[in-house]
């Protein structure tokens, strides 16, 4: 299954009563992972699951994110992004991973790929 997946830098959000603007437009699209590879993502990124069912990781946060990000790399099919501030656009994952405007967007999907994308109606 591909999703059309709108970063969270993409969407306006609000802090108490003030609105902060998004600082990127545009989306990702992805393959989603199938079961398999998603478990073996959680498995291999150094993440167990807790008596109750949550995720904790048991290497360190940051070696989790980068094995995550790293797993994450496949799944891109198409990059459509553009920093609103300077309109810089962004349409590979290589170009993504060397600017750290970028970071954001890449915790993001590696975080998507074990918590599941929801897909939604365009």
């Amino acid at each position: 299954m591909v999703i059309d997946f709108v970063p969270s830098v993409c969407k306006d959000t609000k802090d108490g009563k003030k609105k902060v603007p998004a600082t990127f437009s545009g989306k990702i699209r992805l393959r989603a992972p199938t079961f398999d590879e998603k478990y073996q993502y959680i498995e291999e990124s150094g993440l167990d699951l807790d008596e109750e069912g949550n995720m904790e990781s048991k290497g360190g946060q940051l070696k989790t994110i980068r094995r995550l990000v790293g797993f994450s790399k496949k799944h891109y099919e198409e990059i459509t992004l553009k920093r609103i501030s300077d309109g810089v656009e962004f349409k590979s994952f290589e170009q993504m991973e060397v600017d750290s405007s970028c970071d954001a967007i890449l915790i993001d999907v590696g975080s998507q790929l074990i918590n599941g994308f929801k897909p939604t109606k365009n």
